[in-house]
């Protein structure tokens, strides 16, 4: 597994300024699936191997001659692998977890997340779009957010987005006129 051998060896010199070099890996406390105390790499699936630093055994170097750069590499196993361990914390309780769009609008990071059954949480009509060309079912998406406009309250009610979170009086007056006209009732919070 990539993450055996996590550490490039110590004589390698930073390019910039020539100090060895340093790779930090933040940990954190959870519970194992056994229930007990346990530790986790944050980047599970970043390692350095033959000198090399490689995303899910792929050399980063080799993304970055076939893309180009600058890139954002993300690896999809610690994203799914870190979603499976936050969603099974409510295991046995009505909850949907939803990820917020705008933290990273990355449409294949927030299609994997979807596939795994994670909702949405959106604070625009762009960002709503985005959640839903990522394959997150409207049923699953709250839209939060200061200032929507008509027109992105409408379509959020259109989709039949599972909440809406009403900011103020008169945006809530505003959703009230919106859906009257439609002849739907506004899934509000």
């Amino acid at each position: 597994r990539c993450f055996s051998r996590p550490w490039p060896p110590a004589a390698r010199k930073d390019r910039l300024n020539g100090r060895p070099a340093r790779i930090f890996r933040a940990r954190i406390p959870v519970r194992t699936h056994l229930g007990r105390p346990g530790r986790v790499t944050i980047l599970d699936h970043f390692c350095y191997r033959g000198g090399r630093l490689r995303a899910e055994e792929v050399p980063i170097r080799d993304i970055a001659e076939a893309v180009d750069t600058p890139v954002y590499v993300y690896a999809r196993a610690t994203i799914e692998r870190h979603y499976r361990v936050f969603a099974d914390a409510f295991a046995g309780i009505d909850a949907i977890v939803c990820f917020a769009v705008k933290a990273n609008g990355n449409l294949a990071v927030v299609r994997t997340l979807a596939l795994l059954g994670a909702g949405a949480d959106v604070v625009s009509g762009g960002e709503l779009d985005t959640a839903i060309a990522a394959g997150v079912p409207p049923a699953r998406i709250v839209f939060s957010g200061v200032g929507k406009t008509a027109d992105e309250l409408a379509h959020a009610l259109n989709l039949g987005v599972m909440q809406i979170n009403v900011e103020s009086e008169p945006e809530l007056e505003l959703l009230d006129a919106i859906a009257r006209t439609v002849g739907r009732r506004a899934p509000t919070a």
